[in-house]
Order: C-alpha cells, then structure tokens, then sequence
C-alpha cells in the first residue's frame, strides 16, 4: 500500500498525565500528539449483550505512514467524531508503515 493510499486524516491521541486531589497519578484529558494520513478498513462487526442491551462492537485496521515515535496499544486514534481504541501495533513486517488492530466506540 503505498502512501497516496493513506487519504483519511486522522490524531493518534495519548492521556496526558494528570494527578488527582490526593496526589494519585490518574490519567488526564486526550491529547493529539501526532497527525497522519491513514487507510481505515472495516475487519468484522458483531452485536454484543451488555445489560439487557445490544451494542455493536466493530474491529477495524488502519494503516498509517511509519514516524520517529511509538505508538502504543493504549492510545486512541481519532477520525473524525469516530474513536478507535487501539488493541495491537504491529510495526515489524515493512519499515515504512504501522498497521494497527482497532476496536472502534460505537454510541448508541
């Protein structure tokens, strides 16, 4: 997949860190720290029973262009008023980009 491919604009987003009032480390507000161009694609979706309610669950892969930096499972990719949470980084088979394995928010 070369890099014209990647047309979506997404923001890799971290926790900033934060303190609560007794000191705790907690996490803080969602910050961007890196734009990107990314492919999003859809893997499966499926209904799931949380109480008494079904709630859709998609998994979905993006791709994004390699940087000097690490994404991390427990950062969030943003497209959009769409989130994704990042469940696996894998960076290892090409140099020159990350795919990522998502599960995306879904509101209902």
């Amino acid at each position: 997949m070369g890099a014209g491919a990647k047309k979506k604009k997404v923001f890799l987003q971290r926790k900033a860190p934060g303190q609560d009032t007794s000191g705790d480390e907690t996490g803080g507000p969602w910050a961007t720290y890196r734009t990107a161009g990314a492919r999003i694609r859809s893997l499966n979706g499926r209904e799931k029973q949380i109480a008494g309610q079904l709630v859709p669950e998609v998994t979905s892969m993006i791709c994004i262009n390699r940087f000097n930096g690490r994404v991390k499972p427990n950062d969030r990719v943003k497209y959009g008023e769409r989130i994704f949470d990042i469940l696996y980084v894998d960076e290892k088979d090409r140099p020159w980009e990350v795919w990522l394995t998502c599960k995306e928010r879904v509101i209902v």
